[in-house]
């Protein structure tokens, strides 16, 4: 886990969903894409936009930003490619290719 500095390009940004809760698929797509994933702190990012816009509609909050504040996640955090993993998959990448 970490975040590199690499060029916007190479970032998958940003990953979201209940499958983020999951450590091993977050190191395993940051892998098998050799790009840095981004995990939102908003795992259910799609459900929290619902209820931003609910709550905004319905007068509960005078806007959507502040609807956010009230259910801000943490910070998000990253997944880096492993190297020899990453390579791994690349290599297996090119026979599937060579199959096609």
């Amino acid at each position: 886990r970490g975040l590199t500095n690499r060029p916007p390009y190479a970032i998958l940004h940003p990953c979201s969903g209940g499958l983020t809760r999951s450590s091993g698929f977050c190191q395993l797509l940051s892998d098998a894409l050799d790009r840095e994933v981004i995990v939102s702190g908003q795992a259910m990012a799609t459900a929290a936009g619902a209820w931003i816009s609910a709550v905004t509609a319905l007068g509960f909050y005078p806007s959507a930003e502040q609807a956010w504040e009230r259910i801000k996640p943490p910070d998000e955090y990253g997944y880096c490619p492993n190297p020899n993993t990453a390579s791994t998959y690349k290599e297996l990448q090119a026979i599937r290719s060579a199959m096609a």
